[in-house]
């Protein structure tokens, strides 16, 4: 059997964690303000120009046998 300060420390517990905030039809919501973000700097471009020569290795290397794989296909 559980003790009775056990089965109350469970209770308080359980009805502490089930609380949940409510605004009276007295009270207002205070509104959020969503500005611009500050202090931005462009560090890095993601991606890669058009020319595929400009492409990383890795990706010349993709396409090369993805283009060997369509031509031996057809």
């Amino acid at each position: 059997f559980l003790g009775v300060e056990h089965v109350y420390k469970i209770q308080r517990a359980l009805s502490a964690s089930s609380v949940s905030p409510t605004i009276s039809a007295n009270e207002e919501e205070d509104e959020m303000e969503i500005g611009y973000p500050t202090d931005v700097r462009h560090v890095s471009h993601i991606g890669w120009d058009s020319s595929p020569s400009s492409a990383p290795s890795w990706v010349r290397q993709f396409y090369f046998l993805a283009t060997i794989e369509i031509f031996a296909a057809t």
